[in-house]
């Protein structure tokens, strides 16, 4: 549930077990600044108890790669990001198992893009949590960038095994951007060497080439 109060915007859960509230994990959450989690308080309504989550000037990633295609430099990030606020759950002694990783519950920044995380202190998933996540590299992956594709089924491949843990993955991925750059930069060397001697940027293109790619890559 969303819901918006003056300038501030909040993802609000049901909290069903209310004991959790008083136990170390809450409170740690509540009165630290943890890494990239989400800043969250409890308010009772109704003789119920509820979590609300700080989303504002944040949007989910899902709405984020509605339209648009992931390549290996967006699956790399939002890896890293988790990876990075796993090491600061651990340094906090919490554990990572409350670190909500569907995709309509990881926000980013509107500005920034660095992802922000929902922490739930009463949640334990257990095996295959990457399993939603690795769905939607799947079925969002720029199909066209070979490298993005390796990344993204190997992601898959992996996540379905109970016991996957994500810093295991790392190398691969690492791998898989190091061989993107190579490429990018072989691609970049040979389209400049295919461009005959004397050539003028913008000559015989019979438009201003600037406005030629900002008129094309408008918004309709």
């Amino acid at each position: 549930i969303y819901k918006r109060e003056l300038n501030h915007s909040y993802l609000v859960r049901k909290c069903s077990r209310t004991e959790f509230l008083e136990q170390y994990a809450f409170r740690m959450m509540k009165e630290n600044r943890i890494g990239h989690l989400l800043d969250c308080g409890q308010r009772v309504l109704d003789g119920e108890t509820f979590l609300y989550y700080d989303i504002s000037s944040r949007q989910p990633l899902e709405r984020l790669y509605e339209s648009a295609k992931m390549g290996v430099d967006d699956l790399a990030a939002i890896v890293r990001a988790i990876a990075a606020m796993q090491a600061d759950l651990e340094e906090y002694l919490l554990d990572e198992q409350g670190l909500l990783l569907e995709t309509e519950l990881l926000f980013a920044d509107v500005e920034s893009e660095e992802l922000f995380f929902c922490f739930d202190p009463e949640k334990r998933e257990g095996g295959q949590r990457y399993a939603k996540l690795a769905d939607f590299f799947l079925e969002h992956v720029d199909h066209g960038q070979e490298h993005a594709v390796n990344v993204a089924y190997q992601f898959y491949k992996l996540s379905k095994g109970e016991y996957f843990v994500l810093s295991s993955f790392l190398p691969y991925l690492e791998k898989e951007e190091a061989a993107a750059r190579e490429e990018g930069r072989n691609d970049a060397g040979n389209a400049a060497a295919v461009l005959p001697s004397g050539f003028e940027p913008g000559q015989g293109l019979g438009k201003d080439p600037e406005a030629e790619f900002f008129s094309a890559n408008l918004p309709d």
